[in-house]
């Protein structure tokens, strides 16, 4: 019987795998075949006895010993959201459609924000929200055959663009909203976002991107990439 792997991204809890080791080993013996034969039946004397309560007792004390001082972590809940998913796939947070339609480079985003966002980073939660938001507004381009210069590359500029193609205002204006509110504060040194004001991103942001996705899908059939 072997107890414990470090190798596979679990907490190494050397000593506490040790001790647990002793344990297994000890019932291995108590278990073997050998030894019931010899004294017919599964019986545990007085003394395996002690030794048994005494190696999960040793497991306790160093187990403790070794979480107190373990690399372990707490997040706390941010407004109602479940951390967990917010750590690992935080784009369950978008409707079915948009996750569906998400590049690969907006996915990666997204679930990096919501890692952020989790672990109170929230100025570099609010960079890979607008990456992903930018990088969906850009799939109207080619669809209304804009090409842009790299100094109109901007988001303020796809907006201008998107209203000239009769793009819902809702969609627009949210976005302008964004930009001016949320997106060119958040670019600029010296200025630092709450988690609060990164959270109230993830939900604008999030918003946009459903709405964008159900127009593209609407435009051109799929926004899969």
């Amino acid at each position: 019987m072997f107890i414990g792997n470090s190798a596979n991204g679990q907490l190494p809890l050397r000593s506490t795998q040790a001790a647990t080791q002793d344990l297994a080993d000890t019932l291995d013996r108590l278990t073997w075949p050998d030894f019931l034969q010899k004294h017919g039946a599964f019986v545990i004397e007085d003394r395996d006895r002690k030794i048994l309560v005494g190696l999960i007792s040793n497991i306790g004390v160093i187990g403790a010993s070794e979480m107190g001082q373990a690399n372990t972590y707490f997040v706390p809940v941010k407004r109602g959201w479940d951390m967990t998913a917010m750590i690992a796939e935080a784009e369950v947070l978008l409707s079915v459609d948009a996750r569906a339609a998400l590049t690969a480079d907006e996915l990666r985003d997204i679930r990096e924000a919501g890692r952020c966002l989790a672990f109170e980073v929230p100025t570099a939660a609010a960079f890979h929200l607008h990456r992903a938001l930018e990088s969906v507004v850009l799939r109207y381009m080619p669809i209304f055959n804009v090409a842009l210069k790299e100094s109109e590359r901007n988001l303020g500029r796809y907006v201008k663009e998107l209203v000239a193609h009769n793009v819902a205002p809702e969609i627009t204006t949210m976005l302008d909203h964004i930009q001016k509110k949320y997106r060119n504060p958040a670019i600029h040194p010296g200025h630092f976002l709450t988690v609060d004001a990164a959270a109230a991103q993830l939900g604008l942001v999030g918003s946009a991107i459903d709405m964008m996705i159900t127009d593209l899908t609407a435009r051109v059939g799929a926004t899969a990439p």
